[in-house]
């Protein structure tokens, strides 16, 4: 698990005035007996037992790999970076009288605010012009044709061929082995374009769930269990070859300038039970607590992946390349496991006012749909097939920080 040291924790500002319940009791002396004797009983009134607390942090995803195959000899390697998330967290509650236990509806949101992306694009062939060869060898392995990264919302593409003749085949085998290509910068090409500079990924859940404390004063223990519903949406941009059948060597790279990237829309939601269960160190009567607490989910989850339009390229009855619309779409009901790790400092302070700071690690497991091998039609009267793809999901996994500021009424 990558654990990001980038992390930035918002400003806290919670100020209010807290109206506590006073009963006033009022007697008086009278010269007859039976005004003592008849006094109204005084009024005993249970405290206010709302709990409210808030959180704010920041988060960093793990990498996302959407890198796709086109055909045995064209592949791409895709990396999806979030390194920079906002974090959210509402929890609203009501204490139970005589250690009932208590209910609370928590919210947690999680926002992307900009991405990176590392794409690149391999082929089993070499540059024959710059080599100087009349006909492709055997390529072992994929060179690389291509880089792409985008940062900031800018798009830089490179492409520069690889390079091998018969002077370079060391072992004398007449195959273009990896240790043997070689590049030439003065043959490279930089395409460079814009690209959105946020993916718009959000998730969000929401948990109504009941609990109760237990333990002595030196060491506590505390659970809840109830219901969990969670969204998440956002795209996913990867790079791929968009030209079936008889490959070119160097054609139909997505560079986003001549071909444009493939951009997955992914919407997944569930629902389903959810249990946590914290343990806590109390220290200067209770004042100071060091607290670790875990939460696993199982949700009855629909997950939805559709790609942009794009282009691919066919050949037509002459052997030139033509134009054509492609276009992708999936969906899949399964269940799905999240989990949840936290740990961190609590301190009490007076009027029922606490404090935490706590680092955490959240798994969506499941929670993205992605291509790993599309199908693209090689001629031009195979266009009614249309495009197809294999699909595989990916894990959605946070690393956060948080400060949260409570209040027990």
């Amino acid at each position: 698990m990558r654990l990001s040291g980038r992390f930035v924790i918002s400003a806290l500002l919670v100020a209010g005035l807290l109206p506590l319940g006073t009963t006033l009791a009022q007697s008086g002396e009278d010269d007859q007996a039976t005004t003592t004797d008849n006094a109204a009983p005084i009024e005993q009134k249970r405290p206010f037992s709302l709990f409210v607390a808030v959180a704010v942090g920041s988060a960093d995803a793990d990498e996302i790999d959407s890198s796709i195959r086109t055909t045995s000899v064209s592949h791409t390697s895709s990396i999806l970076s979030m390194d920079n998330q906002d974090y959210g967290r509402a929890t609203l509650g009501w204490k139970f009288p005589n250690d009932k236990g208590s209910v609370r509806l928590v919210w947690n949101g999680y926002n992307e605010q900009e991405y990176q992306l590392s794409g690149a694009g391999f082929q089993k062939t070499i540059d024959l012009s710059a080599s100087g060869a009349t006909s492709q060898p055997n390529v072992i392995e994929g060179a690389n044709w291509w880089t792409l990264d985008i940062v900031d919302g800018v798009s830089t593409a490179v492409r520069n061929g690889p390079l091998w003749s018969v002077a370079a085949d060391a072992n004398g085998d007449l195959a273009a082995q990896p240790e043997e290509i070689t590049y030439d910068p003065m043959n490279a090409l930089t395409v460079t374009s814009t690209a959105p500079t946020n993916l718009q990924n959000r998730l969000q859940t929401v948990d109504l769930v009941y609990g109760r404390e237990f333990g002595t004063r030196r060491f506590g223990s505390r659970w809840f269990a109830g219901l969990r519903y969670y969204s998440l949406e956002g795209s996913v941009p990867a790079t791929a070859w968009l030209l079936g059948g008889d490959v070119r060597a160097g054609v139909g790279f997505t560079d986003g300038g001549a071909t444009n990237l493939l951009t997955f829309y992914n919407t997944s939601s569930g629902v389903g039970p959810t249990v946590s269960m914290s343990w806590d160190i109390k220290f200067f009567e209770e004042k100071f607590k060091i607290f670790v607490r875990g939460q696993s989910t199982l949700a009855i989850t629909n997950v939805e992946v559709e790609s942009s339009p794009f282009l691919t390229y066919v050949f037509d009855s002459s052997g030139f390349l033509e134009s054509a619309d492609g276009m992708l779409t999936e969906d899949r009901s399964k269940s799905t496991w999240s989990n949840e790790l936290d740990f961190g400092l609590a301190f009490a302070f007076e009027n029922g006012i606490g404090l935490e700071i706590a680092y955490g690690i959240v798994g969506m497991l499941d929670a993205y749909l992605l291509p790993t091998n599309i199908r693209i039609p090689a001629l031009e009267i195979e266009q009614g097939q249309g495009t197809s793809a294999i699909y595989n999901t990916q894990d959605y996994v946070l690393n956060t920080v948080r400060a949260e500021l409570s209040f027990q009424f």
